[in-house]
């Protein structure tokens, strides 16, 4: 969707900057000339340029809040899409087209900041670190939407200008005084900014080239190892039977696989060790992650867990969700020592199914509804 809300903006901005910037150009170079029909032309030009204005203006202002995911962009952009509606048939197409996208969930969800908790936890395996301001980056002005923007409306001005010196030049008549004196200057105006948005394209196309370039060697470079890791895995016969699941697409080190064999091993703090030998032991399956997380499969009985092992601090529980686009997205669920930065990551009651060993049993609710 975001593609679609890129479109929208950008379609805006250029259909609104292109009728502002010819319509001002027209407007004022016929105003200024001394001919009659001309000063006619431009009064018929102008009231009907008044008419547009209001909805020009701020179509140009929403697309380019629109591109830059500003709520009140989508609120403007909408309640013009429904005017637009009324224009058969280009606007209605772009009524519909803009109402369809930031009507949409998935539109709408873009323009909604993600909601955190007070008492967010730090994710699982990770230290939480003291921010520091970091400088702000250094802004390229080529790569300024804004000034790309007023950069296409000088361009479209100029060439409108240049196009009407050109015609009267071809068909042998005089150009009115206003646009015959703008011509060299609408001529240096195309040729600068043309020249220089050409070649800002010219260092993009070559930069996305390179940054191809780069990513097949980086594919290359990972299909290299992946084959010799499946390799080195085909010539231990103790690890052979992580081949299927190296090839499906998993990551299987010398270390995991270790672990993974000898369940006396333990990866977690001597806080969160009791808790993981008692997995081990109860034949849950476990999963080293890094040095000191590890991944079980199973559901945890938490007021159980809390009677038979010491969850205090720094040692903690948490069901929590990681809302992105919904409140509920990402289910997580986690011991964790905050002292360590250690964890052991488990299935949240959304993630497990029927069939999911409970830790460190089941509720006896779940018993009695078995056994029924």
């Amino acid at each position: 969707m975001t593609r679609y809300i890129r479109f929208l903006a950008w379609l805006h901005i250029v259909l609104n900057g292109m009728a502002l910037a010819v319509g001002i150009t027209a407007f004022a170079w016929l105003g200024l000339s001394a001919d009659d029909q001309a000063q006619t032309a431009a009064g018929y030009i102008g009231m009907f340029f008044l008419i547009l204005v209001p909805f020009l203006v701020p179509g140009l202002i929403g697309g380019i809040g629109l591109l830059r995911h500003k709520p009140w962009a989508r609120i403007l952009l909408i309640i013009l899409s429904a005017i637009w509606l009324l224009e058969f048939p280009v606007g209605t197409a772009l009524g519909a087209f803009g109402l369809w996208v930031l009507l949409s969930r998935d539109g709408q969800a873009l323009f909604v900041a993600p909601q955190h908790s007070a008492a967010a936890m730090p994710a699982p395996g990770q230290a939480s670190f003291p921010s520091r301001p970091l400088s702000p980056p250094r802004r390229n002005l080529l790569s300024d939407p804004i000034f790309g923007i007023l950069a296409a409306m000088f361009l479209v001005a100029a060439g409108f200008v240049l196009l009407l010196a050109i015609g009267f030049r071809l068909h042998g008549e005089a150009a009115p005084a206003g646009i015959d004196d703008a011509a060299p200057a609408a001529a240096l105006v195309v040729l600068v900014v043309g020249g220089g948005g050409g070649i800002t394209l010219w260092r993009r196309w070559r930069a996305r080239l390179r940054r191809r370039s780069a990513s097949r060697e980086m594919i290359s470079r990972s299909q290299q190892l992946h084959a010799k890791r499946l390799a080195e895995l085909n010539a231990d016969p103790a690890k052979r039977k992580y081949v299927p699941l190296v090839e499906r697409g998993e990551s299987w080190s010398d270390e995991q696989i270790t672990y993974h064999e000898d369940h006396t091993l333990t990866a977690t703090c001597t806080h969160l060790q009791p808790i993981e030998q008692a997995m081990r032991q109860a034949g849950i399956d476990l999963r080293r992650i890094t040095s000191v997380t590890v991944s079980a499969k199973c559901r945890v009985n938490q007021s159980m867990t809390e009677q038979h092992f010491a969850v205090q601090p720094p040692v903690f529980y948490v069901e929590a969700y990681q809302g992105e686009r919904s409140a509920m997205d990402f289910p997580t669920a986690f011991f964790i020592c905050r002292s360590c930065h250690s964890s052991i990551n488990t299935l949240h009651p959304d993630e497990a199914r029927a069939d999911t060993t409970w830790f460190p049993a089941a509720p006896a609710a779940e018993i009695a509804e078995g056994s029924a």
